[in-house]
């Protein structure tokens, strides 16, 4: 990933790994992010279900934004104006939390999610149009653990 200062997304390809043998290089089969500041979406090629790829990538990708962020009480110092100050805030985004817009008929991604940690928070017919038609979510979030 190119370095870059944070603007509040995130993007990584998913990777099949590659064997010596098979000539060294991976083959991108999908990816995950993070948008919008709080959003996280990901997707992955059909012929990859159901092997556990997610799952892996959620288990490293989630620590990262936990990692690459901070959360609101963790930052200091506060001006006498009970504002913080700009340049406080520009190493790092402020993030408490996370979530997810889920289509209901996407029961696949809703167990992974809830896997991790993730509680529905909401619905809403007819969020967005697709080739499809309409489509409707399922909110759902996350947040931020507390570290001792």
């Amino acid at each position: 990933m190119v370095s870059a200062r944070w603007n509040g997304s995130r993007d990584f390809v998913i990777e099949l790994r590659q064997t010596d043998q098979q000539g060294g290089k991976g083959k991108v089969i999908g990816k995950a992010g993070l948008w919008d500041g709080r959003e996280i979406g990901f997707l992955l090629s059909r012929s990859y279900w159901q092997r556990g790829i997610m799952s892996e990538v959620l288990a490293t990708f989630l620590p990262y934004i936990w990692t690459a962020t901070t959360s609101r009480a963790s930052i200091e110092p506060i001006t006498a104006t009970g504002r913080v100050e700009e340049k406080d805030m520009e190493a790092t985004m402020v993030l408490d939390d996370i979530f997810a817009d889920v289509d209901p008929r996407n029961n696949a991604s809703i167990g992974i999610l809830k896997k991790f940690g993730f509680v529905e928070t909401g619905r809403k017919e007819r969020t967005y149009a697709t080739h499809l038609g309409w489509c409707d979510s399922i909110y759902l979030s996350l947040k931020r653990p507390e570290y001792n």
